[in-house]
């Protein structure tokens, strides 16, 4: 087999399976994508069909069974801690403390991440006016709409990897940004492939 491209995502066979002492469950079966640097890539399905089980595949948050990734050009299996410093991973439930500021929030996740303050500081200012929300941005999060908290869920990906710039996290961010839809509606996946310049579908 010849060795996986240089795309910002690729997976060829990528498999999980979940055992127990009297069950095994397949929860994803061999998914195939090519997802390219700077491309917004929505991933549809319905629920339980595996769709966030790929992602935390591809965050490393779960080794995969089987199968072949790349992600950011490193491989998934063999250096997972090196992927996890290329990319930002936003999971659909938010993550943003209500006592905190948007710029703190943001600040913080640089910092736990290696940045220096100052870097920290200049790259949350970034994400703060590319995301519109510099007029809240010293407020703190609990006085957020639910659109700004979630735009601030978006931001904490991208403030981690700014060698990169923003395309191998919105490759992997999207498609979990709206996972908690009901993807069983026609309408919810038309929404959802009008947000994204390609997608696919996944199904159980």
């Amino acid at each position: 087999m010849n060795a996986i491209g240089q795309a910002m995502i690729e997976t060829r066979e990528l498999r999980k399976t979940f055992k127990s002492r009297r069950s095994e469950v397949e929860a994803v079966r061999g998914v195939d994508l090519r997802i390219e640097a700077g491309e917004i890539f929505g991933f549809l399905g319905p629920n339980g069909a595996g769709k966030t089980t790929t992602l935390r595949m591809l965050a490393t948050l779960l080794p995969p069974t089987a199968g072949e990734a790349t992600v950011a050009g490193v491989d998934l299996r063999r250096d997972p801690q090196e992927v996890r410093r290329r990319i930002g991973y936003v999971p659909q439930g938010g993550s943003t403390d209500p006592a905190m500021t948007g710029r703190g929030e943001l600040v913080l996740q640089g910092r736990l991440y290696g940045m220096s303050r100052t870097d920290a500081r200049r790259r949350a200012g970034e994400v703060l006016a590319t995301l519109d929300l510099e007029t809240a941005a010293d407020r703190a999060t609990g006085s957020y709409s639910g659109g700004m908290r979630r735009r601030l869920d978006v931001g904490l990906g991208p403030v981690v990897a700014p060698g990169l710039g923003a395309s191998a996290e919105v490759s992997l961010m999207v498609a979990d940004l709206v996972g908690d839809m009901d993807w069983d509606t026609a309408s919810a996946a038309g929404r959802a492939r009008g947000w994204c310049g390609r997608s696919a579908n996944i199904s159980s």
